[in-house]
């Protein structure tokens, strides 16, 4: 577990709107978290809880891996019936 899962004040499904007074809108996951590291010992959050937000983010990549899932398998029918060529 991550430092904020330990500190135990962030919970699943909030959303950092601001780290330091740096806007993490349009922010990647990646960018986001090395805003959080560079941050030093004490670091400033603007944290809004959205649940309903999380649970929607939760589902739709549970879509998009099912998708995922069957356009593989798919085209590993497909290759093994000779349908695709390597």
């Amino acid at each position: 577990d991550g430092l904020a899962a330990r500190d135990g004040r962030l919970r699943a499904g909030d959303q950092i709107l601001e780290i330091d007074g740096k806007c993490m809108h349009l922010a990647s996951h990646e960018s986001a978290a090395e805003t959080l590291r560079r941050g030093g010992e004490t670091v400033k959050l603007l944290v809004v809880h959205n649940p309903s937000g999380f649970e929607y983010y939760l589902q739709e990549t549970e879509k998009v891996d099912r998708q995922i899932d069957s356009t593989v398998t798919a085209a590993a029918a497909k290759l093994r019936t000779g349908k695709i060529k390597k």
